[in-house]
């Protein structure tokens, strides 16, 4: 098949299969999901089936993918949480809904065919453009496929995207909604905007039942997540290298082998000349050494300052390696014989030379010694980490094997998924936070957990102490807390009245002028609102409201404090043209037209799977997270 491939050419096919194909192993799955082994059965599409270790192992991956993709720790339950895992079921159902229909259909694709359109895939060619079998082979290797399930499922790709491609075929946005849409959306406003602030309002001090009202009516704002103590070991290189001694000597011939790490090398700043061949090199020269400048020698030949310098650069870093070499033997300012470089004859002239500057071993001594003992605690890392598993496997407690092979023993407070502490601080004294959180919350009481390889060369051990499961907080506990809250709303409510009694007099007749005056503030201007972008002074809610209402209205935004107020009045901002070439449309228009798309297939797929027939098997799909499922495809 690889060799079709190599064979292949200039593709037929439609731009969407090529999309899809690129895309194939985000939303297909490099596993053919369908025809996996005889485990449970979590959905029938048809004749075909769903199986709950293949939608697990599919669900893995996106989980994996999504914390690479996010550079965050997303959970199991928090994937859950966002329905993910119903998303992933409703892609693997539509994929074999799809299969269903083509298969219903007789549909068809040769290898010849699927290999020249794998070979047409930018993803996996060379930067000449060429197939390249090597890119291929390794987007298998770290799928975890083979070829054969490879080219299996980029047919079932491309059979699904022929009937995808024919739904949405001589598909488009609606004309005036796209005009609408690229009309409002270049839609500009002028503000004349003033600010009011809550200071003097009085709200008082609740009653017990107002609080006792409040919290009952905002349970969802005294939520507590759920918290974990961790009991943790660690170790560094650096740590088990402390006891290392050091003799004088070791020290100064590390510091001669490293010398580069502690200062800059010299550079020079080259001015080149080249020319087309010896004997004008040779003449130039000659005028130079008998006293005409190397500039005025290059202005001759119409190169100015700029076209001149070569760039400046450590020795052996020049690109040219001949013009490195003379430039590293002049010295300052003076000119070079004949240098016969790999494009041209050059005369070369070194402008500046920056000496190298090294620190003196006194400079670097506590820096050097730590270097050097880190190097010797590398060599007993690996050492102690079994001792450590020993003494695990043994039944040791951590405090006692921290105490055995002096290793750091600490115990964390209750902590969230995010690592914040019941007052909201983060704790910053574990190493590789995010990895220990990851893994302490995957794990539970009384499990034991591998350990984990800090960034800096060492070993972290975890256990989990206490669970405290996600709740609602007692009012007992929440009673500063909802006092406080209650205190905020009463008093962003009376700024909304205040603010709400200045807009109906504008809007009633009164000057926008004579009414700031009276508040003793000053009117200031926001030019050319538009309802994409806020600014500094215009927040998100400022702009949302500049165009709730219309451009003659007066209307109101509370600022993010929640202490202050902008009151806003409007005029409007002379539009351009509607342009239908221009790029902000066609950008709203391919948006509506993939919504019209959209819409057309959900309801297609609404319709066969109807006639398909779809049953979810809820037994199944309940206890397909209860076990920890292979991920690995053998």
């Amino acid at each position: 098949m690889l060799t079709a491939m190599r064979g292949a050419t200039g593709g037929i096919i439609a731009k969407t299969f090529l999309v899809l194909l690129a895309g194939s192993f985000a939303v297909w799955g490099v596993a053919d999901v369908f025809t996996g082994p005889n485990d449970q059965v979590l959905a029938k599409i048809g004749k075909r089936e769903v199986s709950a270790l293949e939608f697990r192992r599919f669900f893995d991956q996106r989980l994996q993918q999504l914390n690479r993709t996010s550079g965050q720790l997303v959970t199991m339950q928090q994937a859950r949480q966002i329905g993910l895992d119903r998303q992933l079921l409703g892609d693997m159902l539509r994929s074999a809904t799809l299969d269903e229909q083509a298969s219903k259909l007789k549909m068809s694709l040769s290898d010849d065919f699927v290999a020249k359109q794998v070979a047409d895939n930018p993803a996996y060619k060379d930067a000449n453009g060429n197939f390249s079998a090597g890119s291929l082979q390794q987007s298998l290797y770290n799928a975890g496929v083979t070829e054969e399930q490879f080219i299996s499922n980029e047919r079932n790709n491309l059979l699904r995207s022929t009937i995808t491609a024919a739904i949405s075929e001589g598909l488009e946005a609606p004309k005036m909604l796209v005009r609408l849409m690229a009309e409002q959306a270049s839609e500009k406003r002028d503000a004349s905007y003033f600010t009011i602030s809550a200071e003097g309002i009085d709200v008082g001090e609740p009653t017990d039942k107002q609080i006792e009202e409040f919290y009952n009516k905002n349970k969802s704002r005294f939520a507590v997540p759920e918290r974990r103590t961790f009991e943790t070991l660690s170790v560094t290189s650096a740590q088990l290298g402390q006891a290392t001694q050091i003799s004088e000597e070791q020290l100064k011939a590390s510091y001669e082998r490293q010398k580069s790490r502690f200062g800059s090398p010299e550079t020079r700043t080259i001015e080149q000349i080249p020319f087309p061949d010896v004997t004008a090199a040779t003449t130039a020269l000659k005028r130079i050494r008998e006293g005409a400048s190397f500039a005025a020698i290059a202005k001759e030949k119409g190169l100015s300052e700029k076209d001149m310098l070569f760039g400046t650069f450590r020795q052996g870093e020049v690109p040219d390696p001949l013009v490195g070499v003379a430039a590293f033997e002049l010295k300052e300012g003076e000119v070079s014989d004949l240098v016969s470089g790999r494009i041209s004859i050059f005369l070369i002239r070194v402008t500046k030379i920056t000496p190298e500057v090294v620190k003196p071993l006194a400079e670097v001594r506590d820096e050097l010694i730590k270097t050097i003992q880190s190097e010797a605690g590398r060599d007993e890392i690996l050492s102690v980490r079994d001792k450590v598993e020993d003494e695990r496997g043994g039944g040791a407690p951590f405090k006692e094997i921290a105490r055995s092979l002096k290793l750091t023993y600490k115990i964390t407070p209750a902590v969230n998924r995010a690592g914040m502490d019941d007052a909201g601080n983060l704790v910053t004294d574990i190493p590789n936070l995010q990895q220990v959180l990851q893994a302490g919350y995957e794990s539970d009481v009384g499990f034991e957990i591998d350990p984990i390889a800090t960034d800096d060369d060492g070993f972290v051990w975890l256990s989990v102490q206490e669970v405290v499961p996600a709740h609602i907080q007692a009012l007992k506990d929440a009673k500063d807390k909802a006092t406080d809250l209650w205190k905020a709303e009463q008093l962003r409510q009376a700024l909304k009245k205040k603010a709400e009694s200045f807009v109906q007099r504008a809007n009633e007749g009164a000057k926008f002028e004579e009414i700031a005056k009276e508040a003793g503030v000053e009117i200031k201007k926001e030019l050319g609102i538009s309802r994409r972008v806020a600014s500094a002074q215009f927040d998100g809610g400022a702009v949302l409201a500049s165009f709730s209402v219309p451009v003659d209205k007066v209307t109101f935004s509370i600022n993010p404090d929640g202490n202050s107020a902008k009151v806003i009045a409007l005029s409007p901002v002379l539009a351009p043209p509607y342009d239908p070439s221009s790029a902000e449309v066609k950008e709203i228009e391919t948006q509506l037209r993939t919504l019209v798309n959209n819409d057309v297939f959900a309801s297609y797929m609404v319709e066969l799977q109807k006639s398909v027939g779809v049953e979810i098997r809820q037994e199944a799909w309940t206890r397909v997270f209860q076990n920890r499922i292979p991920t690995n495809h053998q």
